[in-house]
């Protein structure tokens, strides 16, 4: 009897872990490539930790895609005025 490993393809699984503020990032991706790396990284940056240093800072972020700013900029307009009515009272 011969029993052959059939390789099904290879992935990413990439892990940030800040276990003093209890937190972790899990992200895996579908095949595996060098340029996922640089993607998780950045999805980092311009994520959970830039926010972070600015609302210690007293500062709120509010994200749009581009295809919102783009294609439904009257939307986007309308959720910032919300946002600021809000957060005035």
């Amino acid at each position: 009897m011969d029993d052959e490993y059939k390789r099904c393809g290879t992935a990413n699984i990439f892990l940030c872990v800040e276990p003093l503020k209890g937190r972790t990032v899990v992200e895996a991706t579908e095949h595996r490539a060098k340029v996922d790396f640089a993607y998780f990284i950045r999805d980092l940056c311009d994520g959970p930790y830039r926010d972070a240093y600015l609302n210690g800072i007293g500062l709120s972020v509010l994200r749009f895609s581009n295809l919102d700013v783009l294609g439904n900029m009257d939307g986007v307009i309308t959720e910032i005025v919300q946002y600021l009515d809000v957060d005035a009272q």
